[in-house]
């Protein structure tokens, strides 16, 4: 039997290799560790076949997440199982770290709670410091001292939060170039959700400790290359279906220069007009910037 050979958890249809990956020393467990070879192990692994990994936000105080996600965002979504813990929360050190002996932590001290607001919390949290669309398994983290909260509060939250969705921050960028057209952007065929469709908008997850300017910024150079460009901000709004729950941020800005697009993200990209996207028999579009799209056609045409 190999290590690499995978294994079905439960009664799920998720899969995971008999060998995965425990990520608390990439939060300087016992000992500092530096960034590149963070991102080496994590690299080696995922080259070695490893496709479970497993992390906390205890681990470094919230570092240990921050430097899995930096790595594995760089793969098809689907090609890895990933987990985190709940139970915990981080809140600000208030100038003292307390030492649970991670030596890269973040000036942040871990923190009990297994109330709703904070299981969801310590989830969301995760979401957007791994910088990923989804976490495939929760686990409750170290409940032994704390078995009623667990039993009577932790667990059926966990269960209703696996059962309704979560919701996370992400930003939508329209690209539109002198002549008012919009940048339409075909997902690769590895991406996990709507491979193939066209995305309206760049963008994505607003990661841990990150604004939504910020956010905007980074993605827009790391899908199409775009650089160094003023951003317009033009409206928030919260989007639903089954498959996606999100708080979105648009943002609009004008190019009409080279794109370096991402290979393992986009593979295509040009520019339509509006009215042309939206007609009903055109491409196909992904449902949230296809909502977005619209709420700014819909702010065009009151102008």
């Amino acid at each position: 039997m190999s290590p690499f050979d995978t294994a079905e958890i439960g009664h799920t249809d998720l899969l995971v290799t008999r060998l995965g990956f425990g990520g608390a020393p990439l939060g300087g467990l016992f000992e500092s560790l530096d960034e590149a070879t963070a991102q080496g192990t994590v690299l080696a692994a995922y080259d070695s076949g490893v496709r479970y990994y497993d992390t906390a936000p205890f681990y470094g105080h919230g570092t240990g997440e921050m430097r899995l996600g930096s790595v594995l965002r760089q793969y098809p979504r689907d090609s890895f199982t990933l987990s985190t813990k709940v139970g915990r929360v981080l809140v600000p050190a208030q100038g003292t770290i307390d030492d649970n002996s991670y030596r890269d932590t973040l000036d942040y001290n871990p923190v009990f709670d297994l109330s709703p607001d904070g299981i969801r919390r310590s989830f969301e949290s995760s979401l957007e410091r791994l910088g990923v669309d989804r976490i495939d398994i929760a686990l409750l983290h170290d409940p032994d001292d704390h078995f009623d909260e667990a039993i009577e509060s932790a667990f059926p939250t966990m269960v209703r939060m696996r059962e309704e969705g979560l919701t996370y921050r992400a930003t939508y960028i329209l690209v539109c170039n002198p002549g008012g057209e919009i940048l339409l952007q075909q997902r690769s065929a590895g991406k996990d959700m709507y491979p193939g469709y066209y995305d309206a908008v760049a963008g994505g997850v607003v990661q841990a400790a990150e604004s939504y300017e910020d956010s905007a910024a980074r993605e827009l150079e790391e899908e199409l290359g775009i650089a160094g460009v003023p951003m317009e901000r033009l409206f928030d709004f919260y989007f639903e279906d089954p498959d996606n729950r999100v708080w979105g941020r648009a943002y609009r800005c004008l190019h009409d220069g080279p794109l370096r697009l991402q290979a393992e993200e986009i593979d295509a990209a040009f520019f339509c007009p509006i009215e042309r996207v939206l007609e009903g028999d055109f491409l196909p579009l992904t449902p949230d910037s296809h909502y977005a799209l619209r709420c700014y056609h819909s702010q065009l045409s009151y102008r």
